[in-house]
């Protein structure tokens, strides 16, 4: 400290820094909103600059089979519907590897959203997860805090996942035609005829009309 002797004439004083009470030691990586790949805040959609002073910190669960209900009560939907993933939970017996998340990853980054929605049963003020497990998990990944989630019955199930598969061959009263784009956030699917023409339908109202039909 031979550099403080220099200081002549002037009041100066060295204080160690301390937290203040309640402020507990926090670290970035265990913050629910932190995505670790890229050191992104999913909440302030920007980089995150730390977690000491944070004003929305808030730990991850780190026991993830550990069951949480939730304080608010949730709904049941048909259709798709923006579910918060913290609301979300998974069954033991589920089945998924790095591969498939690695991929559903990517498709995100891509394009913005994922290709399916998750597919989720109310249960006891829950949100069970019951179908696209690895799309979850990637949507944890990526710090999301809603993922857009769909309820119907199976046959539903299996018709809007038909429906929003590029290719899948259509038929519009009695012309026939192929899917050619989907847009999941609008539930919108572009139909080229085999007449040249384009139609766009939103497709949960379309197949429940029977406007559409799936051959």
């Amino acid at each position: 400290m031979a550099w403080q002797t220099k200081i002549n004439g002037v009041p100066w004083h060295v204080d160690r820094y301390t937290r203040a009470e309640g402020d507990e030691r926090r670290h970035s990586s265990r913050c629910k909103y932190h995505r670790k790949s890229d050191k992104y805040c999913a909440y302030h959609k920007e980089k995150c600059w730390g977690a000491a002073h944070c004003d929305i910190y808030c730990e991850r669960n780190i026991d993830t089979n550990r069951i949480v209900k939730p304080k608010r009560q949730l709904s049941s939907f048909h259709g798709a519907h923006s579910v918060f993933i913290e609301d979300v939970f998974s069954e033991n017996s589920i089945s998924f590897s790095d591969v498939e998340i690695e991929r559903d990853i990517r498709y995100y980054m891509e394009h913005g959203c994922f290709a399916h929605p998750i597919v989720v049963v109310l249960d006891d003020n829950k949100y069970i997860l019951k179908d696209n497990y690895s799309i979850f998990f990637a949507a944890k990944e990526l710090g999301l805090l809603e993922v857009l989630a769909e309820m119907g019955s199976e046959s539903e199930l299996g018709k809007w996942k038909k429906i929003r598969t590029v290719g899948t061959r259509v038929s519009i009263n009695d012309e026939c035609g192929v899917v050619k784009a989907v847009s999941l956030e609008e539930n919108r699917v572009l139909i080229k005829m085999d007449s040249g023409k384009e139609r766009l339908f939103n497709y949960y109202d379309a197949l429940e009309k029977r406007s559409i039909d799936i051959e």
